[in-house]
């Protein structure tokens, strides 16, 4: 980000997921209040800079638009998960657009812990990075909880499987007694982890699953994420990644524009700071490689294509 003293806004993107008629909002009100380029977290966010004399409007726009973002802060961090990786590096029995698409739209507030939603069978979106990491199991709709203490490195696996509809109340009751009990779960070396489930065992009316196999995760291997892949049913997706990580306002504009156009839904951030597009028309490529020459953006040929 060039101008290092003017505010970072952040606007969260759960689930790295966000429709082109959204994405085309923020980037009108970004452009309006001066930024020309946005920048993508490890945590599928989206950021910007604005001149501080424009904070008041942006303040403004963004309340019309009912979009919730923070200045110079990650007191609620986004929501991370593999979606980007269904049908392009996850082959999951169950879990498809409709478990994330439910799950997200389950949280009625802004977590103030990291949560990751993350497939087990890809390597793409990493499994232990939040502070609660859901990872699914091979039961239907059951996931694997493993708790992350805030600022430690140590790791407690819940002892039973969570249910797809129970995350986001175990989240938050989870997340009120890590927080409200710091001096016992947040920044503790050594921290008794079934103390954590001592007091909350009783506030969480969820569905139990026991544990009846371990959680096995693939060795990693990162999957090449920039140019046209072919997958699914004779559909294409495009991966774009900026050297300097920048994004130029324009660039996202037209490709919001032929997203609408040619009645592609949706946008996937990775982690890796990255755009993925999914769901291209082989008939509309050459739309997309117009937009790719106008902008000088290389994508090498992906290994499916030769």
């Amino acid at each position: 980000m060039e101008n290092l003293t003017e505010p970072v806004i952040k606007i969260n993107l759960p689930g790295g997921l966000i429709s082109p008629g959204d994405l085309q909002e923020i980037l009108t009100v970004a452009e309006n209040c001066g930024a020309k380029e946005v920048f993508f977290g490890n945590r599928q966010q989206l950021f910007f800079r604005v001149k501080e004399a424009l904070l008041e409007d942006l303040n403004h726009h963004l309340l019309m638009a009912n979009i919730h973002y923070e200045t110079d802060a990650d007191l609620q961090p986004n929501i991370m998960s593999s979606y980007v990786t269904e049908d392009v590096f996850d082959s999951s029995d169950w879990l498809r657009e409709g478990v994330y698409k439910d799950i997200l739209d389950s949280f009625y507030d802004q977590p103030r812990l990291k949560i990751n939603l993350v497939g087990s069978n890809q390597t793409f979106v990493p499994f232990f990075t939040g502070n609660l990491n859901f990872i699914s199991s091979e039961v239907n709709n059951y996931w694997f909880l493993y708790v992350r203490f805030p600022k430690t490195n140590q790791l407690y696996c819940w002892p039973s499987l969570i249910y797809s509809e129970d995350i986001p109340v175990i989240s938050r009751n989870l997340e009120n007694e890590i927080l409200e009990n710091r001096d016992i779960f947040f920044d503790q070396p050594n921290i008794n982890a079934e103390l954590l489930y001592e007091k909350t065992g009783d506030k969480n009316s969820i569905s139990i699953q026991p544990i009846q196999q371990n959680l096995k995760i693939p060795d990693f291997q990162l999957p090449y994420y920039e140019g046209f892949n072919w997958y699914g049913n004779n559909k294409l997706w495009l991966g774009i990644y900026r050297r300097n990580e920048a994004f130029s306002i324009d660039l996202l504009k037209d490709i919001c524009r032929l997203c609408l156009k040619t009645r592609v839904g949706q946008l996937h951030i990775t982690p890796w700071k990255s755009l993925v597009i999914k769901g291209i028309e082989p008939a509309n490529r050459r739309y997309w490689g117009r937009i790719l020459d106008m902008y000088r953006i290389n994508v090498r040929h992906a290994s499916n294509e030769m």
